[in-house]
């Protein structure tokens, strides 16, 4: 075999891994809403793929499947109004649960602190796959005053319901919509 015969097929593995790494990347690399929709348009998209909003902080992410591993989706931001976090930075990660259209969503701490806090919800895919509501982990903490006295500790307990609180808050899903052309089943279109 001649020095040419053994090169060509290298450069030929060569050229097969760059082009798998870069159509595997791509996703990663989406900094703008644009970007996102092409990823989406291109994409074969699982329900919980795609653009979303999270009107709480005025972000808008992009869902995306995460080429490694099967059932796990990355965060990335693609539009901030407020400024506060840049695009294309990873924000977080969603896993899938073996209960349909319910999810493991962990929102990444900042980076620069000195203690990292990662925050988890439940998140669960409703109306049809438009809206995704996040519960987080509730703390009570109840200290009754009156059961340092004697005979008074258990006669008296009073606790209030908040109806408010109970609202879940959550993501509303920006593109793609259930129709193809941009409607939405929350917000009327004019014709």
């Amino acid at each position: 075999m001649t020095p040419l015969q053994h090169v060509i097929p290298r450069i030929i593995l060569l050229m097969l891994c760059m082009l798998t790494i870069s159509v595997g990347a791509y996703a990663e690399e989406c900094y703008d809403m644009q970007c996102a929709r092409e990823y989406c348009d291109r994409t074969s998209l699982a329900p919980p793929e795609g653009i979303w909003s999270f009107p709480q902080d005025n972000v808008t992410v992009l869902i995306s499947s995460r080429e490694s591993e099967d059932g796990v989706y990355d965060i990335r931001v693609v539009e901030s109004l407020n400024g506060a976090i840049e695009p294309g930075r990873l924000i977080g990660e969603m896993r899938r649960s073996p209960e349909s259209g319910v999810y493991k969503l962990t929102f990444f701490g900042k980076d620069r602190s000195l203690l990292k806090w990662n925050q988890s919800f439940v998140a669960t895919i409703r109306s049809k796959g438009e809206t995704m509501s996040l519960r987080k982990r509730k703390y009570n903490l109840r200290f009754n005053i009156l059961s340092l006295l004697p005979h008074l500790g258990r006669l008296l307990r009073v606790s209030a319901d908040d109806p408010v609180a109970d609202i879940p808050i959550g993501l509303y899903k920006v593109y793609p919509s259930y129709d193809g052309n941009g409607s939405s089943r929350l917000k009327p279109r004019a014709l």
